[in-house]
């Protein structure tokens, strides 16, 4: 960076004194107007401005999206990464810099973040690097309503002010954050539970603002009835500036960020306050004395110019600054007690731990980026090991009778194969070509008997943190808090009724008499408790001793428990974490049915049927994105065209699968992303040309009834801005957030399959309210998804 005598003090070098407890809210797109100049709309925030101080703040680039303006609240960097935006925090480990979290840490704080979803946008991963203790819906004790963002503020105020009570308990100050939603774009996210609390209004966007300014204003009643305002600071600010056009944002004023404090007349230097600076603001707030140092100290005049002038060097910055794990190194797989270790053997650092129940057999996979860095893991369903294995950048270890085994593929799909009682892979193994391997001599064929299935449980208690789910062949359910009873039939279809005996213990009353009934029908069924069921059994020790269910009379909250039931016989298992078990039930394949050719006839006559993937196949070759694809794809009569977007180093849009794919077809040899000028210089298979933006808009405007269907990006609202006609384009879309910004720029949203999971029984009721047309998902999932055959 161009500044003179540019130190940072390193984070073990950081020395911190204690001050006030911190109470710190970022208010989704919250103005500086709202408060100024919609009194009427937040009396209880304007009573704190009264009572407390409110200082303008300017918005500072890398810092206008949620976890962008929460990665600037801690580090005081803004997040520039380049094109890997929040991924770069897959695989995070550390930060080579000081940050707020370190200095709250040093201090002996107590440091927890709330958030509805700590898995969108990447902040549970960015958060716990920097070492803070993150909760969401999926943590909370209490049952709350959930929707696509996680849950609604109301109750995300609940659990504050638990948290309060919890931390204040504690002989340590307390350092708690959140992040709200409810006056999210396009027109804020509706609770109807607040209708008796607030008068109708003239949009939604300002009913939940009145919401809001509700919550803030009971939380600082509970802070004085507990007397903890003496000893806090509350620091409410926003995430960023409202995204999207609306009539109550254009009304106003003045459009600015701001910072409201319950301390009144804070002494500080603080001239035009900055985004940038707000870990500086917060540390002064709280009066907490520390010699760590922020961009912002050293930064001479304006700030924010400062910023928007440098974009490479702070986006080569935070690079530098971030640490993190991937598996290009030396890396070993072990089994310690009832878990799998993946161990950093240069750094000796665990990078990640999986948990077994030894007499199971388990297959785990762990998707990694270009990077080798760790995207995420999942459980697999050893039927699926087969076709999973080659899946490009996995990692798949598999436990069976005390020994492992692993299957590491490269980008390109290729795949080596070790196993023993630990396994070890060096550098070589991992950026080496392996040949192909035949994976099938590797994995029990006996997993494959005809006329039956694999059917695997995991019931997961509250200790440890993880999911609970039942999967069968392709079909998985993720299980609900309570006692879930589970049927299947013999084609492997599951059926769920869940029981939440925890929160509503008379529901054991109605959860008898299904598993009478069931009994009755001499199927089998199960089960599962997923993280508590409570402890209220003993209340019905008859009725479940007639029905040879005993361990379940003696359960306790929060444990694991899991049951099968016949005709012939119950079996019981019961442990303070983790219940994992296998059974072999019987199953009868479906037949395909092949449409017969006067089906097929009419169908090739309709164009909304067939999408021409990746541009379309041109000369036998697929995949190149291309004009010639497009054009023989559209001589063919192909009218709905897929093209997979990624971006250029210099950020514009181009048509490629990807980086991998891209260097392969062209014979590239050097770092990738590449520029523009180089994207546009080199040819596809030597015969193709490639797709920029322009050349995109350019086809498109000449072949007008022509449609786009975008893959793989994420940027809904550049790229809509960026091509020709937003009435011809249709975007995969891969987040529930995502799918609000599409309905609002007018963008046809084709719902990706992975978001269905998460809906439950609520998929056709959002599917309706958000107009959804299109839903992406593969043609073996057709028979899991007849639910959706009433919106066809």
């Amino acid at each position: 960076m161009p500044i003179k005598d540019l130190s940072f003090i390193k984070k073990q070098d950081v020395v911190a004194q204690p001050g006030k407890n911190i109470i710190f809210i970022s208010l989704e797109s919250f103005e500086l107007g709202f408060i100024k100049e919609r009194k009427d709309l937040t009396p209880n925030l304007n009573k704190l401005v009264d009572t407390g101080s409110l200082y303008e703040m300017e918005p500072t680039t890398g810092g206008d999206w949620i976890s962008a303006s929460v990665y600037m609240a801690i580090t005081g960097l803004p997040a520039s990464f380049g094109l890997e935006g929040n991924d770069v925090f897959q695989g995070a480990k550390d930060f080579y810099l000081s940050t707020l979290g370190d200095v709250l840490k040093t201090a002996g704080y107590q440091m927890t973040y709330l958030i509805a979803n700590k898995h969108f946008s990447g902040i549970n991963d960015m958060l716990e690097t920097f070492v803070f203790e993150v909760k969401s819906e999926i943590d909370f004790e209490t049952s709350y309503e959930r929707i696509p963002w996680g849950l609604h503020d109301k109750d995300l105020f609940e659990e504050i002010k638990k948290g309060i009570v919890l931390k204040d308990k504690q002989d340590k100050p307390f350092a708690l954050f959140a992040s709200t939603v409810s006056t999210h774009f396009p027109n804020g996210l509706y609770d109807k539970r607040m209708e008796g609390i607030i008068e109708k209004k003239n949009s939604d966007l300002e009913f939940m603002i009145a919401s809001v300014d509700q919550y803030v204003g009971d939380l600082m009643a509970f802070l004085k009835k507990e007397k903890l305002l003496e000893d806090t600071a509350v620091i409410i600010v926003p995430d960023h500036l409202f995204m999207a056009k609306h009539e109550v944002v254009s009304q106003l004023d003045q459009r600015s960020l701001l910072v409201l404090t319950s301390e009144k007349n804070k002494q500080w230097n603080q001239e035009a306050l900055q985004q940038i600076s707000m870990p500086r603001t917060i540390l002064n707030l709280a009066s907490i004395n520390t010699n760590a140092t922020f961009l912002c100290d050293f930064i001479e005049g304006n700030k924010n110019q400062f910023i928007d002038s440098n974009e490479e060097k702070r986006r080569d910055l935070n690079l530098a600054a971030l640490k993190t794990f991937d598996l290009k190194q030396v890396f070993e797989i072990v089994i310690i007690d009832d878990s799998i270790l993946i161990i950093d053997l240069e750094e000796q650092t665990t990078i990640e731990i999986f948990e077994i129940s030894k007499d199971s057999t388990h297959v785990f996979k762990i998707i990694l980026d270009d990077k080798y860095r760790l995207r995420s893991s999942e459980d697999v369903f050893p039927l699926d090991l087969k076709n999973s294995v080659s899946s490009p950048s996995t990692l798949h270890i598999i436990y069976e009778d005390g020994k492992l085994s692993s299957f590491l593929s490269d980008p390109d799909g290729i795949v080596s194969y070790k196993k023993g009682s630990k396994i070890t892979y060096d550098s070589i193994d991992v950026q080496s070509k392996f040949s192909k391997y035949e994976v099938g001599k590797e994995i029990d064929d006996k997993l494959l008997q005809k006329e039956e299935a694999m059917l695997v449980i995991k019931s997961a208690s509250f200790n440890s943190k993880k999911r609970s789910w039942i999967k069968c062949n392709e079909d998985q359910i993720w299980l609900d808090r309570g006692i879930n009873l589970v049927k299947l039939d013999i084609t492997g279809t599951m059926v769920n009724l869940n029981y939440d005996t925890y929160l509503h213990p008379e529901v054991i009353d109605d959860l008898i008499k299904q598993i009478e009934l069931s009994r009755q029908s001499k199927s089998t069924f199960f089960l599962i408790v997923h993280y508590t069921a409570g402890e209220n059994f003993k209340d019905y020790k008859d009725q479940l001793a007639q029905l040879n269910l005993e361990k379940l009379i003696d359960l306790k909250s929060r444990q694991a428990y899991l049951a099968k039931l016949d005709k012939e016989k119950t079996e019981e298992f019961i442990s303070d974490f983790i219940v994992e078990k296998q059974f072999t039930v019987p199953y009868k394949k479906p037949v395909a049915q092949k449409n017969k050719e006067e089906a097929i006839a009419l169908f090739s006559k309709d164009v909304d049927r067939f999408i021409a993937h990746a541009g379309g196949a041109v000369q036998g070759n697929s995949y190149t994105n291309s004009l010639e694809a497009l054009n023989a794809s559209y001589k063919k009569g192909f009218r709905l065209f897929e093209l997979d977007i990624i971006k250029t180093s210099d950020g514009e849009f181009v048509a490629a699968h990807d980086w991998n794919i891209w260097q392969e077809q062209t014979g590239y040899q050097g770092i990738t992303p590449v520029s523009l000028e180089v994207f546009n210089s080199y040819k596809i298979l030597k015969d193709y040309n490639s797709l920029d933006m322009q050349a995109i808009n350019t086809w498109f405007s000449s072949h007008k009834d022509a449609l786009l269907i975008t893959d793989k990006t994420r940027d809904i609202e550049q790229f809509a801005n960026s091509f020709i006609d937003y009435k011809r384009l249709r975007m995969e879309i891969f987040t529930f957030p995502d799918v609000l910004i599409a309905n609002a720029l007018g963008v046809e949203p084709m719902l990706s399959e992975n978001r269905l999971n998460n809906l439950k029984d609520k998929t056709l009721e959002y599917i309706k309210e958000h107009h959804i047309k299109y839903i992406v998902f593969s043609r073996a999932s057709i028979s899991k998804n007849r639910k959706l055959e009433p919106l066809n």
